[in-house]
């Protein structure tokens, strides 16, 4: 069998398992593989387990690399306070921009090194504050198409 995942899903009420196999588009010609992805998803079918065949193409590995560039200072547990990353916001508008531009902005304005603001940027990203065309490289490249801004504003109530 090529299973390459076999996923533990819930919907916070039931909990099931999913099965996905992963494969270059190019190899998907090749007869042998066909025959054998058939075998596979037969028998994940008779556990009674979704199978998902994941097709590799150039285009889904660009979104993959970005998507892992962006949020690994998520996973890592990076954090900002909310006052900053209003701030961080309010910089950033929708249209073609250079990493590195935003970056620098956010070290004049907020007194920051460069690579807090290269964090601080990939974090609005990654929690979908700064929205951007994932489909362009932007590691490699240094290039965002910024497509839409979140408009963040925390509510303060002060007491009177």
């Amino acid at each position: 069998m090529t299973t390459d995942f076999v996923l533990t899903r819930s919907d916070g009420v039931n909990t099931w398992y999913e099965a996905v196999s992963v494969k270059p588009a190019e190899k998907l010609t090749d007869k042998r593989i066909a025959e054998k992805l058939d075998i596979e998803r037969n028998w994940w079918q008779l556990q009674g387990v979704p199978f998902h065949l994941f097709v590799m193409t150039k285009q889904n590995q660009i979104q993959s690399k970005n998507i892992q560039w962006v949020t690994a200072p998520v996973r890592q547990g990076r954090k900002f306070p909310t006052d900053l990353v209003e701030s961080a916001l309010a910089l950033i508008f929708p249209g073609t921009m250079l990493t590195e531009e935003i970056c620098d902005e956010f070290v004049r304005e907020f007194k920051i090194e460069h690579d807090d603001a290269l964090v601080l940027l990939k974090t609005l990203i990654a929690t979908k504050m700064v929205d951007v065309d994932l489909d362009k490289p932007i590691a490699d490249t240094g290039i965002l198409n910024i497509v839409k801004v979140t408009d963040f504003k925390v509510v303060r109530h002060h007491a009177s």
